[in-house]
C-alpha cells in the first residue's frame, strides 16, 4: 500500500497532480527542520520532529480521507504519543526523558498550536498533551518501514549527555530558570518544525517560491558609510551645532570600535539627539560581519517610530533589504502575484530577511505565543543582532519574562542584544531580576556625554492647577504641553483656544486617527522650522521618535524616563543657548487616578526632592529606577507567565503553552476600534468594506483611519446612532462613524479628533 501526505484535487475531485508520497514529505520536512535547528545546536532534535510530525498520516482512515472519503481524523497526536511511548518503553527510567517530552509538545501542536501539558488525570477528550496522547488511534506502525532508525535516533538523544541540556543541581530558583529555558527550546524547535512543514507543503501545492529577502552585508556597510559621510560633511549653522555634530561623530566612532567585541549583551546609553539610530546600526552591521551572523532585528516600542525608523533604513539600504513588520504595514493585496511586496510578504511569515524593523508587541508576544503563524519565525532570530530601542519602556508586569527571553537568546541562541536608551534602567537591582547580568556599555563616560548634550534646564515647579498652567503656556510663542490623559489634553486645548488662533494652537492624541496626527505633525514641524508661533497640547505620544524642537516644554509629572523624553522635544537643534522644561504635578480632575503612572509619579517626586536642580541627571535616573524596583520589583511577572513552565526532580516537564499565550499581552485588548470617514480616501475604503470587496490590504490601510475607544464610549456612540457596524461574515464586522458632525454635535473634530461626550446629548439626529 502506498502512503501519501497530500493530494491536490479540484472541486470535482479530479487530481491536479500526483499525490505526494508521505515518506518523501516527512524526510524533506525533517531535513529542512534539521538545517534550521542546526543554527543553535539542536539539528538532530529538529530532524526527529520532522520525522514524527505526520506519522499519524499512516493511519488507513487518513489515506481514505485523501482519496475523498469524508471523515474526521486526528494525526498530530499520533507522533506525540509514539515519542512518549518509545521513551517510556525503550530506556531505563534514570535516563533523561527531556528530548521525547519536548518533541511531543512540538509534534502535537504543529497544526493547532502548542498545547497545555495538562494533568495525568486528563481524559482523552482534553485538548492538553496529556489528554491527546490517550486518544485511540488506528495502526500507524507502517512508518517504521520507512524510518526504521527513528527509535535509535531518539535513544541517542536521550543517552548522549552532550545532546540534552544539563540539569542543574542547585537552588529552586535555578530549577525554575531551567524550566523557562526548556520551554523556549521547545518553542524554537516548534518554530523549526512548523516553518519546515509550511515550506515543504507549499512546495508541493504551489512549487518553489522565492521567500527569502537577501542582501550582501558588505554592500549594506558601504551604503551605511556613504550616509555617515554625508552627515559628516554637513555645515553646522552655529557653534553649538558644530559641537553637537562632533559629539555624534565620537559616539559613532566608539560604536564602530566596539563592534569587534565578542557576542553578548550590550547597552548604548546616549542622550536624546545623539544619533543613536545610525550609531547602533553601524555597530550591528560591523558586528554581524565580524561574527558571521545572519540578520539584524530592530525592536521598537511604538508603531509610529517603527515606521519612521524603517523609512530611514529603506532610504539608506533600499526598500527591498528592510522588512517592516507591524500591524499597520501594507504588503499589498494578498492575491496580487505581481505586487512588488510579494516576496516581503512571504518573508514576513518567517522573518527570512537581512534587516527587520518591528515592534515590542510583535517580537515578545511571538516568543510567548503558541500558534504556528506567530511562532514560525522564531528560529530565524537565532544568530542575530537584536537592537531594543527605548528599552526602559518594557511594561513592569512583563519585565521578567521579557528579560528572560533576551538573556536566553544571548546565552543559548548565539544572539547579541543591544539595549538602547537615553535612560538606561538598572534591571538587575530588582530582586527577581538578578539573573539578568550587567550589559557592556558601548560608550565611555556617559556622565560627561550627558553634560555635552545638555541643551535644556529642567525645573520641577510643584503642584499647579489647569488654570495656572494655561496661564503660563499662554505667554509662550513656541511651546509644547504634555499631559497624561486624552481627556486632560482636550481640556487644556479648549482652555488655550481662548488665547491662540487655530493656526497657532494644535492638539495631538490617539483620539485622532493616525493620518490626522501625521498631517498635524507636518504642519507643526513646518511652523517650527519657519520660526512661526506654534503651541501644541499632546499626550505622551509625541515623546518618542518625533523630531520636533520647541523653545519651552511643560510636562505633567510622570516617570523620570518620560520627563527625559519630553525634554528631548525642547531646543532639539540647539537654536537657543538653553531651552526650558517645566515639570509640574497636575492638580486637575483629568489627571490619572490609579495604576502604574501613580507609582511612577510618586517615585519621580521623591527624586525631584533630592535632585531638584537636575532631575534628569544620570544620578537621578539611577535613583529613580532603583527606587521604582525597590517598590515594585516583586511585580515583574504579575501575570505569572513563568509559572506556566515546570521542571520536576524526575526530569519531567509540564508546560502550559496555551495559558501562557492567552496571558502574555503587552497591550491589553481593551476598547473598540472605530473607523472614521476622515477624508475621501477613507470613504473609498469604507465603501469596499460595505460591498465585500475587502482584501487584507484594505483593512491595513483602514488602520490609518481608526480610533480605539473605551467600550462604554462605544456603547454611547452606538446608542446615539453615531456609529454602526458594516461588513459581512467574510470581511468581518467593524464599527464605522456614520458622520463627523450632526447638527451642533461634532463627533469628530478637525482640532482634537473623536469626542464621545457628544453622544451624551439627548436630542436625536440619526434615524
Amino acid at each position: 500500500m502506498g502512503y501519501f501526505a497530500h493530494t491536490d484535487r479540484d472541486k470535482n475531485g479530479i487530481k491536479l497532480k500526483e499525490d505526494e508520497p508521505l515518506s518523501g514529505h516527512l524526510l524533506r520536512t525533517a531535513e529542512t527542520a534539521e538545517g534550521f535547528a542546526d543554527k543553535f545546536g539542536y539539528g538532530a532534535w529538529g530532524y526527529l520532529a520532522g520525522i514524527f510530525h505526520d506519522i499519524g498520516k499512516y493511519q488507513k482512515s487518513f489515506q481514505d480521507k485523501l482519496a475523498g472519503k469524508i471523515c474526521d481524523v486526528e494525526h498530530s497526536g499520533c507522533g506525540a504519543a509514539e515519542l512518549l511511548a518509545l521513551n517510556k518503553a525503550a530506556f531505563a527510567p534514570n535516563k533523561n526523558p527531556l528530548a521525547a517530552a519536548i518533541l511531543a509538545y512540538c509534534v502535537a501542536g504543529h497544526h493547532g498550536g502548542l498545547p497545555n501539558g495538562g494533568a495525568d488525570a486528563s481524559t482523552a477528550e482534553a485538548s492538553t498533551l496529556a489528554g491527546r496522547v490517550k486518544r485511540t488511534f488506528e495502526d500507524f506502525s507502517a512508518y517504521k518501514r520507512d524510518f526504521s532508525d527513528a527509535a535509535r535516533l531518539l535513544s541517542e538523544l536521550r543517552l548522549n549527555p552532550s545532546m540534552v541540556p544539563a540539569v542543574p543541581h542547585a537552588s529552586k530558583e535555578e530549577w525554575k530558570r531551567f524550566a523557562v529555558r526548556l520551554a523556549h527550546l521547545a518553542r524554537m524547535l516548534y518554530s523549526c518544525l512548523v516553518d519546515a512543514d509550511f515550506i515543504e507543503t507549499e512546495r508541493y501545492f504551489d512549487g518553489e517560491k522565492t521567500r527569502a529577502v537577501t542582501a550582501d552585508f558588505k554592500d549594506v556597510l558601504l551604503r551605511l558609510r556613504e550616509k555617515e559621510d554625508y552627515f559628516a560633511a554637513r555645515e553646522p549653522k552655529n557653534e553649538k551645532q558644530a559641537y553637537l555634530y562632533l559629539k555624534r561623530a565620537e559616539i559613532l566612532k566608539q560604536c564602530r570600535e566596539k563592534a569587534a567585541c565578542l557576542k553578548g549583551l550590550y547597552s548604548l546609553t546616549v542622550p536624546t539627539g545623539g544619533g543613536k539610530t545610525l550609531s547602533s546600526m553601524s555597530f550591528a552591521v560591523e558586528h554581524l560581519l565580524k561574527h558571521g551572523m545572519d540578520r539584524i532585528i530592530y525592536v521598537i516600542p511604538y508603531t509610529s517610530i517603527v515606521e519612521q525608523t524603517a523609512t530611514t533604513f529603506k532610504d539608506i539600504f533600499g526598500k527591498d533589504v528592510v522588512l517592516e513588520h507591524h500591524c499597520n504595514f501594507d504588503f499589498g493585496d494578498a492575491d496580487d502575484e505581481q505586487n512588488s511586496f510579494r516576496v516581503q510578504r512571504l518573508a514576513s511569515e518567517n522573518w527570512d530577511a537581512p534587516i527587520i524593523v518591528t515592534t515590542n508587541v510583535q517580537f515578545f508576544e511571538s516568543f510567548y505565543a503558541n500558534k504556528s503563524s506567530k511562532c514560525r519565525k522564531l528560529h530565524n532570530v537565532a544568530n542575530s543582532v537584536i537592537i531594543f530601542d527605548e528599552a526602559q519602556v518594557l511594561p513592569l508586569k512583563f519585565l521578567k519574562p521579557c528579560l528572560s527571553l533576551i538573556d536566553l537568546l544571548v546565552k543559548d541562541y548565539g544572539c547579541t542584544a543591544l539595549l538602547m536608551t537615553a535612560t538606561q534602567p538598572c534591571f538587575s537591582s530588582a530582586r527577581k531580576l538578578k539573573f539578568f547580568g550587567s550589559a557592556t556599555e558601548l560608550i565611555d563616560g556617559y556622565e560627561k556625554l550627558y553634560q555635552d548634550f545638555r541643551r535644556t534646564r529642567v525645573e520641577f515647579i510643584g503642584k499647579k492647577t489647569d488654570e495656572e498652567i494655561a496661564g503660563m503656556v499662554s505667554r509662550e510663542e513656541q511651546a509644547l504641553l504634555i499631559v497624561n490623559t486624552k481627556a486632560h489634553a482636550r481640556e487644556m486645548y479648549l482652555r488655550l483656544s481662548a488665547c491662540f488662533g487655530e493656526d497657532v494652537l494644535y492638539h495631538l492624541s490617539t483620539n485622532m486617527v493616525p493620518e490626522h496626527r501625521r498631517a498635524v505633525l507636518k504642519t507643526v514641524c513646518d511652523r517650527l522650522e519657519a520660526g512661526l508661533p506654534c503651541v501644541v497640547v499632546s499626550t505622551n505620544l509625541i515623546e518618542c521618535g518625533v523630531d520636533v524642537g520647541f523653545k519651552s516644554v511643560y510636562r505633567s509629572l510622570a516617570g523620570i524616563d518620560s520627563v527625559i523624553q519630553s525634554a528631548g522635544r525642547c531646543n532639539r537643534d540647539w537654536k537657543a543657548e538653553c531651552g526650558s522644561v517645566y515639570v509640574f504635578k497636575a492638580d486637575s480632575p483629568f489627571e490619572v487616578k490609579q495604576g502604574e503612572m501613580l507609582v511612577a509619579q510618586g517615585v519621580s517626586e521623591q527624586v525631584a526632592g533630592k535632585y531638584g536642580d537636575d532631575i534628569i541627571s544620570p544620578e537621578a535616573v539611577t535613583a529613580y529606577f532603583k527606587t521604582l524596583y525597590d517598590i515594585r520589583g516583586d511585580e515583574t511577572d504579575n501575570c505569572m507567565i513563568e509559572d506556566n513552565f515546570c521542571f520536576y526532580k524526575d526530569c519531567t516537564v509540564k508546560f502550559e503553552f496555551a495559558t501562557c499565550a492567552a496571558d502574555f499581552k503587552l497591550i491589553e485588548e481593551k476598547g473598540v476600534d472605530v473607523i472614521i470617514p476622515y477624508c475621501d480616501d477613507a470613504y473609498g475604503l469604507i465603501d469596499r468594506l460595505k460591498f465585500g470587496n475587502c482584501p487584507l490590504s484594505v483593512k491595513r490601510k483602514l488602520q490609518g483611519y481608526t480610533v480605539n475607544v473605551y467600550e462604554r464610549d462605544a456603547q454611547k456612540l452606538l446608542s446615539a446612532g453615531a456609529i454602526r457596524q458594516v461588513g459581512n461574515e467574510k470581511t468581518g464586522l467593524v464599527f464605522v462613524l456614520t458622520t463627523l458632525r450632526a447638527g451642533d454635535r461634532v463627533f469628530y473634530s478637525k482640532a482634537y479628533g473623536l469626542d464621545a461626550t457628544e453622544a451624551d446629548k439627548t436630542d436625536a439626529f440619526f434615524s
